[in-house]
């Protein structure tokens, strides 16, 4: 069954190459979605896929790139969104 899910990572993850490699890993898995870093620091993807494929997903949030050092992933049911394949977009928009 296809889920859409808010993943937020914390940690050095930011200027260390962490969403390109992501995002490479969301589109070798065959997840749909998108990437951004967060004004605090974090990192946010919106994701679309089912439970094999957010398995592997957590697996390589957690691994981060070569520089990066994850401390925290969490997710949270989102709601459904269109997407074609899998992009890394700027920082949040500010409030």
């Amino acid at each position: 069954m296809i889920e859409t899910r808010k993943y937020t990572v914390s940690g050095l993850v930011q200027g260390v190459w962490y969403r390109r490699h992501a995002a490479e890993a969301a589109t070798e898995i065959g997840i749909q979605g998108w990437v951004r870093n967060l004004s605090d620091g974090r990192v946010e993807f919106l994701a679309k896929g089912d439970q094999e494929q957010f398995d592997q997903l957590q697996l390589a949030l957690w691994k981060g790139s070569p520089m990066s050092n994850v401390t925290d992933v969490v997710f949270e049911p989102a709601e459904e969104f269109v997407a074609e394949g899998f992009t890394i977009n700027w920082v949040e928009p500010p409030n």
